[in-house]
C-alpha cells in the first residue's frame, strides 16, 4: 500500500482483481495528453489500472487542469480508450474541445452531466 495515495499494487492485488468487474471504473493519472495517452509516476499503480480498465464497462478518467498535456514516465492507456473524461473548470476550453474531437467527451465541473455518455 501507498499511503500517501491509499493506493495498493502488488501481485495480492491484481490477483483479486481477475474477479472484479465493474460497470464504471473511475482512474486517475499524473498525465494525460491525446499522443502518449494516460499516464502515471508510479509502474505497480500502472499495472492495476490496466488491469481494472480490461474489467470496466464504462471507463471515467478524473483529471483536474494540471494534467492535461502532462507526461509521466509510465504509460496506463491510450486516450482513445476512455468513456469520458472529468475535469475542473480550470481546464482550457481548447483543451476540452481537442479531446471532443477525438470522440472522447470531457466533463467539466461546470458542466450538465449528461449519464447517456455511459454504456448500460
Amino acid at each position: 500500500m501507498r499511503s500517501e495515495e491509499g493506493s495498493l499494487s502488488g501481485p495480492l492485488t491484481l490477483t483479486n482483481i481477475d474477479n472484479l468487474y465493474c460497470n464504471v471504473g473511475f482512474f486517475g493519472c499524473s498525465g494525460l495528453s491525446i499522443q502518449s495517452g494516460i499516464t502515471n509516476h508510479y509502474f505497480s499503480e500502472v499495472e492495476v489500472s490496466k488491469k481494472m480498465l480490461s474489467h470496466s464497462m464504462n471507463k471515467v478518467l478524473l483529471a483536474d487542469h494540471d494534467k492535461f498535456n502532462q507526461i509521466a514516465l509510465y504509460k496506463t492507456a491510450d486516450v482513445s480508450e476512455l468513456d469520458v473524461i472529468l475535469t475542473d473548470k480550470k481546464t482550457p476550453l481548447d483543451i476540452i474541445n481537442k479531446y471532443k474531437h477525438i470522440g472522447i467527451p470531457v466533463i467539466n465541473s461546470s458542466s450538465k452531466i449528461k449519464l447517456s455518455t455511459l454504456k448500460d
